[in-house]
Formats: structure tokens, C-alpha cells, sequence
């Protein structure tokens, strides 16, 4: 894509190093864990078992979760760009980035789904009659302002 397009971009809180710490030693047990059964197994000569290799797609699935949920409370961040025609949002996670959603700019709405503690605050969607686009990070009503004018702006 161009440089030049409009980005808005809005950054996930970062976690405790606690919290971060506690996902490093989940992910690591949920590494060796596999390892150590097959090197078990290996050691006292029970053969090949098809239970070896269910453990480790089911403990590296959910490492690789594990890994997101990491990246995500250490880098993560919604960037939205804004094209002359369409919008488009994804969620990058520094080491890779999800899929991206896009919107066309046709009859869209623009708006805050409120939060029930923080009335100044909430999750910001963008929708029109096929597609909606919805943020799991909470931003305020000025932030919202900031979004539509650069929508606006690039129309």
C-alpha cells in the first residue's frame, strides 16, 4: 500500500511484566512438555504412540495462542487506513499481522459502542449495509472525533 494513506493507529494497553512473565513460563511448559513425553517414551522403549502426537499439536496450538496473547499485551495495535474509496483495519502483533478487514466508504456509519463504567469511553465500530468493522481497544469520544474527521477528510 502507499505511504502517503491516512493511518490511525491505536496501541493496546501493555501489561504488567508479571502478567507477561506468568504467559513466558505457560508457554515454555506448554513447549517441553511434548519433549519430555517423547523423550520418556524414548528412553524406556514403549514405541511410537499416535497420544504423542495429539500432545503436541494440542500443547503448540495453544503455545501459539500463548505467543499471540504475549505479543499482544507487549506490542499490539489496530491500525486503521483510510483510502479515497474504502477503509481498512487489522491488527498487528509486531512479529506478524491478522488478516485485514476492509469497508467500502458508501453509506458507511461511524461510531462508540459505550462502555458501561467509562461513559467517555468505548469500542470503536465502522459499519455500512454488508460489512462491519469493530475494535477491540477502547478509545474516547475525542479519539472518535479524530477517526471521522480523517475519514471525512479523505473522502
Amino acid at each position: 500500500m502507499e505511504n502517503n494513506i491516512p493511518k490511525f493507529t491505536l496501541n493496546a494497553d501493555k501489561t504488567s511484566f508479571t502478567w507477561r512473565a506468568v504467559l513466558i513460563i505457560v508457554l515454555l511448559i506448554s513447549i517441553f512438555i511434548p519433549i519430555t513425553a517423547t523423550v520418556y517414551m524414548i528412553e524406556h522403549m514403549e514405541g511410537f504412540k499416535l497420544g504423542i502426537l495429539f500432545s503436541y499439536v494440542i500443547f503448540w496450538s495453544s503455545g501459539f495462542y500463548i505467543v499471540r496473547l504475549f505479543l499482544w499485551n507487549t506490542y499490539g495495535k489496530e491500525i486503521i487506513e483510510i483510502n479515497n474509496d474504502s477503509i481498512h483495519y487489522y491488527v498487528d502483533y509486531k512479529l506478524f499481522k491478522e488478516s485485514a478487514k476492509s469497508i467500502k466508504k458508501n453509506n458507511f456509519q461511524i461510531g462508540i459502542i459505550k462502555n458501561k463504567i467509562n461513559p467517555n469511553a468505548g469500542k470503536l465500530y465502522i459499519k455500512n449495509d454488508k460489512n462491519l468493522i469493530e475494535s477491540t481497544i477502547e478509545i474516547t469520544n475525542e479519539q472518535l472525533n479524530e477517526v471521522e474527521k480523517m475519514i471525512l477528510l479523505s473522502a
